[in-house]
């Protein structure tokens, strides 16, 4: 909205809202000592941004006044790791 002057004046009444944001990430760890206990054996997945629907869609940041989006931020990537660590 803009006064007469052409400033731009915050409409409090009606806010601009961007889309709900859901993050999650998920590991499982399983440990057990092999070759007489003399190792200890660790396995462990991780699974990074679990709640990621559509990663194509830019997820909007700021909005101008007239309700135009100017500026975007790019969603992660969903990863998959799994992971083996021996301790001696």
């Amino acid at each position: 909205m803009l006064n007469e002057d052409g400033d731009v004046i915050p409409d409090v009444e009606n806010p601009i809202m961007g889309p709900d944001s859901l993050n999650a990430d998920l590991f499982v760890r399983y440990g057990k000592k092999i070759f007489d206990e003399k190792i200890d054996w660790i396995i462990q997945f991780n699974a990074r941004n679990l709640y990621r629907a559509d990663g194509n869609d830019d997820i909007p940041v700021r909005a101008d006044a007239d309700g135009g989006i100017s500026r975007i931020r790019i969603p992660n990537a969903q990863e998959f790791y799994l992971t083996n660590t021996f301790r001696f």
